[in-house]
């Protein structure tokens, strides 16, 4: 006798069959899915190819453009009975979409790029999960020179990756592919403005928003004098050879550009007899302009030195003659300060700043006495007495110059990697002359003669070094920030006593004063 299924037996019969049911109609569904996506492929490449016939046929110039589905229609280049295979929509109904015209790579490329979210009801492929288009933010200008400009897209991956990026430089007429998300244009025309534009696509073919931008090849400047007052209007990327500033006027930089220069200097000052000149100061303004600098460096200042006071003359009677003082004081130059004002939307970055060293002051050393006359000998109604011996003359007191101060008023950036001022100027004081001795006897009846004195020597005093100061509420980035070094002094010695009956007295050495080291204010 034949026995039923049990039940365990037909419960695992019908979960099989349940099991294969699923997986034929994930299959079959999956087919269908595929099926529909070839058949969506062919309708979008059949508006496409639909748009370059288009262009073609009224010979538009290799620029890009676009053409609507419309216009395509009422052609007669594309049927009005074919629907979209998603939709089933008739084509009528996308009717206002756009079907992109584009010159890329020297190639005529007409892209339906997204026919799905444009115009269907609900705007987007599913309520749940809409698809999201790849979009561009942004668009960096990493480097420009003369003759190029390198950019780099931003952008926010959607639904798909990037598969292609497209970079034009002529207002979206001409696009450039490429597998990078950077692009250097080349072979441009310096101080010219270009209109760049920059689209992506994804991997199924969407296209991003295009973003544009307006940007200037660098104009070169060449190199910058500053002898008066001067404004520059930087409305573009610039760069400079050098700019020397050859007097103590301001330049101001403004337009909401960028200027880039290795160097900026100042005039140092000159050497004098007596008192040397100053270095020139730096003075710049910064109006919504970015300056890029290496380095910045004030002229240092003029060296001094005293002239010698001459010797005493030999007197052939009775007293020496002094010698003359030294130049009564000696002045190194100070070196020129650097001064700086950046406004709220302004930007400076420099590698270096250093203001220039004071200038060394060497005294003069005194004159010597000379030698008193010779006593007159053999007649009772001559001299029988040398003369006295003349006094040396002084040295000079010196001052070393002090170094160029730094002040930065910023409202704006500031980035530095080293701020540091110069170094005071040494100081040698002049020696004093020696006294002179006194003159030879000829009688054994004579009364006392007497030996010069000596000059003082010159005090010295030694340059200061220079301050920095900060204020406004700017930005402050900087790395090392000091002070130099305050100059060394050597003070002058006191000449000698000549000899005589009675020796005159030594001078007096010169003081030593040291300069002081320059603060550091406005910045914790």
């Amino acid at each position: 006798m034949n026995k039923g299924f049990t039940l365990v037996e037909l419960l695992i019969t019908i979960a099989l069959i349940a099991v294969i049911t699923v997986t034929m109609g994930v299959s079959i569904s999956s087919m269908i899915n595929r099926q529909e996506e070839k058949e969506f492929q062919q309708y979008v490449e059949l508006i496409e190819e639909s748009a370059c016939t288009y262009a073609e046929k009224n010979n538009l110039p290799q620029v890009s453009s676009e053409v609507s589905i419309d216009t395509l229609i009422s052609e007669g280049l594309l049927s009005k009975d074919i629907t979209n295979p998603k939709t089933d929509k008739n084509i009528e109904y996308y009717g206002s979409d756009i079907i992109g015209i584009r010159w890329i790579d020297y190639e005529r490329i007409c892209n339906y790029a997204q026919p799905e979210g444009s115009t269907d009801e609900d705007g987007s492929e599913d309520d749940e999960n809409p698809y999201v288009y790849a979009s561009i933010t942004n668009v960096e200008v990493m480097e420009v020179t003369e003759t190029s400009i390198k950019v780099k897209p931003i952008v926010e991956v959607g639904t798909s990756k990037i598969n292609k990026y497209y970079y034009s430089i002529n207002n979206g007429d001409t696009y450039f592919s490429s597998n990078d998300d950077n692009y250097t244009f080349t072979g441009l025309v310096e101080a010219t403005e270009y209109n760049i534009k920059v689209f992506v696509t994804d991997e199924k073919g969407y296209e991003s928003n295009e973003y544009s931008l307006k940007q200037k090849t660098v104009t070169n400047l060449g190199g910058i004098i500053v002898n008066k007052d001067m404004t520059l209007n930087i409305d573009g990327y610039y760069k400079a050879s050098w700019i020397r500033f050859e007097s103590d006027n301001t330049l101001t930089l403004t337009g909401g550009g960028v200027l880039e220069v290795p160097s900026i200097t100042s005039l140092n000052g000159t050497n004098a007899v007596g008192t040397a000149s100053n270095g020139k100061n730096i003075n710049i303004n910064l109006e919504n302009v970015k300056l890029i600098v290496q380095t910045i460096t004030s002229g240092y200042g003029g060296s001094a030195t005293g002239e010698d006071g001459r010797d005493g003359v030999r007197n052939y009677g009775k007293q020496g003659v002094p010698g003359d003082d030294a130049t009564e004081t000696v002045r190194g130059g100070n070196g020129g300060t650097i001064n700086f004002v950046i406004a709220k939307n302004s930007q400076l970055e420099v590698e270096t700043i250093t203001s220039g060293n004071g200038g060394n002051a060497t005294g003069g050393d005194g004159g010597n006495g000379s030698r008193g006359g010779n006593g007159e000998g053999g007649s009772s109604t001559g001299w029988r007495t040398g003369g006295d011996g003349g006094d040396g003359g002084n040295g000079s007191n010196s001052f070393g110059g002090s170094s160029g101060s730094i002040i930065l008023n910023n409202q704006g950036i500031l980035n530095i990697n080293t701020l540091k001022t110069g170094n005071g100027g040494n100081a040698t004081g002049g020696n004093g002359g020696d006294g002179g001795n006194r003159g030879s006897h000829y009688s054994l009846s004579h009364s006392s003669a007497y030996g010069g004195d000596g000059g003082d020597g010159g005090n010295a005093t030694s340059g200061n070094s220079g301050s920095i100061n900060f204020s406004g509420t700017g930005s402050n980035n900087i790395s090392t920030t000091s002070t130099g070094s305050t100059g060394k002094t050597t003070p002058g010695s006191g000449g000698q006593g000549g000899s005589g009956d009675r020796n005159g007295s030594s001078g007096t050495d010169g003081q030593s004063i040291a300069g002081k080291k320059g603060a550091i204010s406005g910045i914790s």
